[in-house]
């Protein structure tokens, strides 16, 4: 165990090393966490836990589907053309090397019996390799096979593991076979031989079986699409915000191969044409600009698309996903007969990958630029013209939450529990929240509530509205009820010289204020576990152990005194100023 463990100067580290075959699947080489103690007696522990844990998730990832890429009719051509090579060189062996020496059959059966004795414990060993999936010497064997049919596969990946147990089985056939040749029991033997090579035989299928196959109508993949929408919204396994992603993913995997072709005509050219259209052409959003607007996809695919008109790696990767989860679905819905030799060409290539463009990071606002924004003309001069352009930037830089979260939140999300404002951020109703760890209460900063933020609520209830933001509409397509904030702020920023300026990229958008929050709690030394739980941040799973799964959450009090309450931007960014414009504030809103 001694060899997972890494002392560094702050705590111990659980390293290993990922099996060289699941590398490409898992994307790095190495798992490196912090066991987050000194005393290495813990830290042997904590690391005999991980060790077990990655040993079990080693096995799941080779036994998943995108593991087993060695069809099955391959498989059998392996195993037959090593059978029929040991059989080949048995039977040359007998007939050019003299086995027999002696005319005594008696003597001969009598001398085979020490040997016959060794062959039924060799069958024995192969009984226990299959049994505990320790193949020692079915290994050798599935070498000398994959060199023989001149395949190739990884010692450690689930094709190899499920050959070596195919051949142990052979094995043991062939060693009884041998055994009754000695006997001189030939018709037994060639009897014996047919049915282990017919075993290892493509089948054919029932004459009826063909037929139905072929009168059997298929779905056209504009059909399959539609349906497999309909179901997945209707069954709740796309999450609300999530629906009009996936709807836009899949039908654009339509409409790039063909609406109109049948399911079970698709083939790997395809796949890789859907590929190179997501590599190459402009995004969906680009195609309705003037230089690229009426022109088929494949006409695209001839122009030389800059790369900030292209996909970047990462939108490429959710489309993947999505067209993964479509062709699986088609084959459990029985649309298709197999899906992975399809799905395995859906990843970028490693050219593409060197020229696809990358998705700018997002940066957090500085001071200098923090005093820009909210000392532009909608805070200093009030000019807004509704109470989201002032709101959503304030609460924003204040509890760290996501645009999102804020422009759907309703009135009653905002609560109070002994004295502290919160707001509770929840999937009620239409409300979507990003992943579990979204799902939270974040206490209201006294900056806000000095502000006016709690009045806002009241007067919006007088107003017999439901929700804070009621000018905010959800848009058609996205599903998001932001997007009108984020093409106000974008012009607005640009206005106040921060960020990119028209026509640029930027790496500061709305969200740079979370990415703000989260900066200033790392200088300042605020516990990592209060930040993640009260901005509802996923944890990565470093450190995490078995203990994690039965820990509650932070009381609001913790949250809001140890957190919330020392953010200090009112001071660092001079915003006291907007006190003294309350009542102008309210009654513009």
């Amino acid at each position: 165990m001694a060899d997972y463990l890494v002392t560094t100067p702050h705590s111990h580290c659980f390293r290993r090393a990922i099996p060289s075959d699941l590398q490409p699947l898992v994307g790095i080489k190495e798992l490196r966490y912090s066991l987050r103690t000194m005393r290495k007696h813990e830290a042997k522990k904590k690391a005999r836990s991980l060790a077990a844990a990655t040993n079990i998730l080693f096995d799941t990832i080779r036994e998943s589907p995108n593991m087993q890429s060695l069809p099955k009719e391959e498989l059998q051509r392996i195993v037959r053309n090593y059978i029929q090579e040991i059989l080949k060189e048995d039977e040359e062996h007998r007939l050019n090397k003299g086995v027999y020496k002696t005319s005594s059959l008696e003597t001969i059966a009598e001398g085979n019996h020490e040997w016959h004795f060794e062959l039924q414990n060799f069958i024995d060993d192969l009984r226990v390799e299959m049994a505990t999936g320790r193949y020692d010497s079915a290994k050798r064997a599935a070498e000398y096979a994959l060199k023989l049919s001149d395949v190739s596969l990884h010692g450690n990946s689930y094709d190899f593991k499920k050959l070596c147990y195919e051949l142990a089985h052979a094995k043991m056939q062939l060693y009884r076979i041998e055994m009754a040749k000695d006997n001189f029991k030939v018709s037994e033997a060639r009897q014996m031989e047919e049915e282990l090579l017919s075993e290892y035989s493509p089948k054919q299928a029932p004459i009826a079986t063909q037929q139905q196959s072929f009168t059997t109508p298929s779905l056209t993949i504009g059909e399959a699409v539609a349906k497999h929408i309909e179901i997945k919204t209707e069954r709740g396994d796309w999450s609300t915000g999530s629906i009009p992603d996936n709807t836009m993913r899949v039908n654009y995997f339509a409409k790039c191969i063909g609406e109109s072709k049948l399911m079970n005509e698709l083939t790997r050219d395809d796949i890789r044409y859907y590929m190179r259209v997501l590599e190459k052409a402009p995004r969906a959003n680009k195609q309705s600009q003037k230089q690229y607007k009426n022109k088929r996809i494949a006409q695209l695919l001839k122009q030389e698309i800059p790369p900030c008109d292209r996909y970047s790696q990462k939108s490429i990767k959710n489309f993947c996903t999505c067209a993964v989860g479509f062709l699986n679905w088609c084959e459990k819905e029985g649309y298709l007969e197999k899906a992975s030799h399809l799905t395995a060409q859906l990843h970028l290539s490693k050219k593409a990958k060197a020229s696809a463009p990358q998705a700018i990071a997002r940066e957090y606002f500085s001071t200098k630029e923090l005093r820009s924004l909210f000392h532009g003309s909608v805070y200093k001069d009030l000019d807004f013209k509704h109470s989201y352009q002032f709101w959503t930037p304030l609460i924003a830089l204040f509890t760290g939450m996501r645009l999102g979260e804020i422009c759907q939140l309703e009135l009653t999300d905002i609560r109070e529990d002994n004295g502290i404002h919160y707001i509770d951020i929840n999937e009620i109703g239409e409300k979507h929240v990003k992943s579990e760890a979204g799902k939270r209460q974040t206490p209201i900063h006294p900056f806000l509530v000095d502000l006016g933020l709690l009045d806002f609520v009241e007067l919006q209830r007088k107003r017999n509205e439901t929700r804070l933001f009621s000018n905010l509409k959800r848009h058609k397509s996205t599903g998001k009820w932001g997007n009108n904030v984020t093409k106000w702020f974008t012009k607005y920023r640009r206005s106040c010289g921060v960020g990119g300026m028209e026509g640029e990229q930027s790496s500061l958008v709305f969200h740079s204020f979370r990415h703000t929050v989260f900066t200033w709690a790392k200088h300042n030394d605020i516990n990592r576990a209060i930040v993640q739980e009260t901005l509802g941040h996923e944890d990565s799973g470093k450190g995490k152990d078995v203990t994690a799964g039965y820990e509650g959450r932070f009381p609001l009090p913790r949250c809001y005194n140890d957190f919330i309450k020392k953010l200090d931007f009112a001071d660092t960014v001079d915003l006291h100023y907007l006190l003294n414009k309350k009542k102008d504030i309210l009654s513009k809103l």
